[in-house]
C-alpha cells in the first residue's frame, strides 16, 4: 500500500514538474525580451540578404531567450557617409554599420565608433586577417581597433579579348606599358560603337583612387606625414604626369570620350561588358556588373582579360590600390554586446568565404586567400587579384581625407574638361587640401 502511494506521489511530482517546465518554456517564449538590432548598410553588395541572413539566423539561434528582429536601412554609397554623421549628431545611431575605411577616422573623431580592441583580442582571430587591412588607419583610430574588414578589392586593367582577336592581336597578351595601351586603343577605336579606353571621371572616390595607381607606379605619394601631421603630396611631377596621361586619352589621342566625366561607374562598366570599350581601368568588384548582365563565370573569362594597370613609364613599377569595406559597432549602440556578436559572426571564416564568392570580392582572411583553387573556380581572375594584392596600396584614411579626395576628384574633372592644366588643377587642390589636413 505504501509502495503504491509512493509511486502515485512520484508520478504526481513528475507531472507537476513537467507542467512547470512547460509553463516556464511557454511563458519564456511568450514573454521573451524583444530586441531590435538596427543596421545601416550600403547597397545590396554591401549587405547581401543571401549572406547576412545566414549570420542573423546564427545569432538568433544563439539567443533563444530573445525575440530578436533586425532592421536594415540601405543608402547609396554617396549618401552613406553623410547619413552616418547626421545620425551621430542627432543621437540616432544604429547598432552596426558598414563603412568605408576612409571614413573611419572622421567617424571615430566624432565619437561614432566603439572601441572593439578587447573584444577582438578575446575573439582570438585577428591574426588570420591580412595585415594590410587591419594594420592601417582604415581599421584603427589612435592605435585602437574600431572596425573590421569584410570585403577586399583591388584596381586593375581589363581588356576585351574578342576585339583584340578581330584586330589580329594576341587576345591573351595585354599591353605592359601605357604607350602600348594607347597604341592598341587607337587601333581599336571606332566611336561611337567602340571606344578605346574607359576611365572613371565622375565625382566618386574611385575616380581619385584609380588615378592614384599611376602616381604610385612612379614612386609618388598622395598624402605624406610631415612634422607630426599630414600634408598633401599629390601635387608633384608624378601627379602631374599621371593627370596629363588621363587628359591625353581624351584630348590628344581621342580614345576616351568626354562622357566619362558624367557617367556613373555602373553605367560605364555596363558599356565595357557590352563591347563598347576595348579596355578599361576598373576594380575587381566590376565583374559583378558583368555577372548582373547575365554573363557566366566562363563567359567572363572567355571574353575578357585582367592584369596589372599598364606602366605609365618604363621605369615605373607595377602596383595598384587595394581597399575594403568594414563592419563597425557604434559607440552608443543600444545593444553593443549583440552588435559585436553579430560582427564576429559576419567576420567568421565560413560567412566570409560565402560573401567573397557572392560579391566577387577578395577574402580578407589569410587562410581563405590561401584557398586559391576554390576561389579561382568561383571568381573570374581571382589569381590575378591575388597576385596584385601584395603590391597594392591602401588609400589614405586619416581624418579629413574624404574632403581631400573630393578636391582631387574636382581637379581631375577640371583637367579633363580643360578648365585648367593638370598642374594648375593640382596646385589649387593641394592648397585647399593643406588647410583641411591642418585642422
Amino acid at each position: 500500500m505504501f509502495t503504491r502511494q509512493i509511486t502515485k506521489i512520484k508520478v504526481l511530482l513528475t507531472l507537476v514538474t513537467t507542467m512547470c517546465v512547460f509553463c516556464v518554456a511557454f511563458f519564456s517564449i511568450a514573454y521573451a525580451e524583444k530586441v531590435s538590432l538596427r543596421i545601416i548598410a550600403g547597397h545590396q553588395a554591401d549587405w547581401p540578404a543571401e549572406i547576412s541572413n545566414m549570420a542573423l539566423n546564427r545569432l538568433i539561434k544563439n539567443h533563444p531567450e530573445i525575440d530578436l528582429s533586425v532592421e536594415v536601412e540601405r543608402f547609396p554609397y554617396g549618401a552613406l557617409r553623410q547619413v552616418f554623421l547626421s545620425r551621430v549628431a542627432a543621437g540616432d545611431v544604429p547598432d552596426v554599420a558598414t563603412i568605408d575605411p576612409i571614413w573611419v577616422a572622421d567617424f571615430a573623431k566624432v565619437g561614432g565608433l566603439a572601441d572593439i580592441t578587447e573584444e577582438v583580442k578575446r575573439w582570438g582571430q585577428l591574426d588570420d586577417f591580412i595585415d594590410a587591412y587591419v594594420e592601417e588607419e582604415g581599421c584603427l583610430y589612435n592605435g585602437r581597433l574600431v572596425s573590421l574588414p569584410y570585403a577586399g578589392d583591388t584596381r586593375l586593367f581589363y581588356w576585351n579579348k574578342n576585339l583584340f582577336a578581330k584586330a589580329g592581336l594576341d587576345p591573351d597578351q595585354p599591353p605592359q606599358t601605357w604607350n602600348g595601351m594607347v597604341a592598341i586603343a587607337k587601333l581599336l577605336n571606332n566611336p561611337p560603337d567602340i571606344n578605346g579606353v574607359a576611365i572613371q571621371g565622375c565625382m566618386d572616390e574611385n575616380t581619385a583612387f584609380h588615378w592614384y595607381t599611376l602616381v604610385w607606379q612612379q614612386g609618388g605619394e598622395i598624402i605624406a606625414e610631415k612634422n607630426g601631421g599630414y600634408a598633401p603630396a599629390f601635387n608633384s611631377p608624378e601627379g602631374v604626369k599621371a593627370l596629363q596621361a588621363y587628359v591625353d586619352l581624351v584630348h590628344k589621342h581621342g580614345i576616351t570620350p568626354r562622357q566619362v566625366i558624367t557617367q556613373a561607374p555602373p553605367d560605364l562598366e555596363r558599356e565595357f561588358f557590352s563591347g563598347h570599350y576595348a579596355m578599361a581601368l576598373f576594380g575587381s568588384w566590376s565583374l559583378s556588373t558583368g555577372k548582373g548582365m547575365g554573363m557566366s563565370n566562363d563567359e567572363l573569362r572567355d571574353k575578357f582579360g585582367a592584369a596589372f594597370v599598364p606602366l605609365i613609364t618604363r621605369n615605373s613599377e607595377f602596383t595598384s590600390g587595394c581597399g575594403s569595406f568594414n563592419y563597425a559597432v557604434m559607440e552608443k549602440a543600444k545593444h553593443p554586446d549583440l552588435a559585436w556578436e553579430l560582427v564576429s559572426i559576419l567576420s567568421s571564416r565560413d560567412i566570409q568565404r560565402q560573401f567573397a564568392k557572392f560579391a566577387f570580392q577578395l577574402p580578407v582572411r589569410k587562410s581563405l586567400l590561401a584557398e586559391k583553387q576554390e576561389f579561382v573556380k568561383a571568381i573570374p581572375f581571382f589569381e590575378v587579384f591575388a597576385e596584385i594584392l601584395p603590391h597594392a596600396h591602401m588609400q589614405p584614411c586619416m581624418a579629413g581625407y574624404p574632403e581631400v579626395s573630393e578636391l582631387i576628384q574636382t581637379a581631375i574633372q577640371k583637367a579633363l574638361l580643360q578648365k585648367a592644366s593638370p598642374k594648375e588643377a593640382l596646385v589649387e587642390a593641394s592648397r585647399r587640401a593643406k588647410e583641411i589636413l591642418a585642422e
